[in-house]
């Protein structure tokens, strides 16, 4: 009789096994048949009573499996089957994984169905025109809302100038640029003027070079820098090392330089 769940694995509860009565009580080649016929159990939900077809299945000694046999017979009951045995115990845990695995099942399945089911909204909305869009709270609610903005008519050349220079700070002390698209849709969506953005950029320049601007590591990325209107906190300075410019200086400003170009 087959296993309604032959899962490849069961659990093994190691010190039970280890101080069960009957284990104490076998010798090692006993203990080692009792194991082999838990694992086949398991794959094929019983075992035969029988020395020699146990023998046939793990493939050993029909000698030393009939040697072993009658004590770790004792491990065994009928499960109402003619001629088939089942391990009280690993039934139980037996019944444990199908309940696990039913209910997992289950939540997959729902949630492959709520995927499903959004699809067709997020096609229908992607196949629209954009709208245009405010700023409800501190964050943009996805890359699409961003998008939208990009392609909004409201474009300025000098603001797009501005944000190149803003970036180019950045790239300059060595953050990385992984989320331009982001920050450009923010740099769009933020409700400023230029006289502002002409602030913010003033802002991030001086910073970068009076000593307030701090290790790379604890950089504001752009994305935080402009949603936390970090332009308006008061830096506090710190101090920086006199003297010529560093090599990582100046390999960061070439790098600026040359994204400035590619722009």
């Amino acid at each position: 009789m087959a296993s309604d769940l032959a899962l490849p694995y069961y659990p093994q509860y190691v010190r039970d096994f280890r101080e069960s009565k009957r284990v104490l009580a076998m010798n090692l080649e006993q203990e080692g048949l009792y194991r082999r016929c838990l694992d086949l159990a398991w794959e094929h939900g019983s075992i035969p009573d029988d020395p020699k077809e146990i023998a046939r299945l793990i493939q050993k000694d029909p000698r030393e499996v009939k040697r072993a046999w009658a004590v770790v017979r004792s491990c065994w009951a009928s499960n109402g089957e003619l001629g088939r045995l089942v391990n009280a115990r690993e039934e139980i845990e037996r019944k444990k994984a199908q309940e696990r695995h039913s209910k997992a099942s289950k939540a997959a399945a729902q949630k492959a169905a709520q995927h499903s089911a959004r699809e067709p909204a997020q096609n229908g909305a992607q196949d629209a025109a954009p709208q245009p869009a405010t700023r409800a709270s501190g964050n943009l609610s996805s890359l699409e809302v961003c998008n939208s903005l990009v392609l909004s008519k409201d474009v300025n050349d000098e603001s797009d100038l501005l944000f190149q220079e803003f970036m180019g700070v950045f790239l300059a002390a060595g953050v990385a640029m992984n989320q331009r698209d982001i920050e450009n849709c923010q740099w769009k969506f933020l409700p400023l003027d230029l006289e502002t953005k002409r602030f913010i950029v003033a802002d991030v320049k001086a910073k970068a070079t009076n000593g307030t601007w701090p290790s790379a590591d604890k950089t504001k990325r752009p994305w935080n820098y402009l949603d936390g209107n970090e332009w308006t906190r008061k830096a506090i300075p710190r101090a920086l090392p006199s003297g010529h410019k560093s090599a990582s200086q100046e390999a960061h400003e070439r790098a600026a330089k040359r994204f400035m170009e590619e722009q």
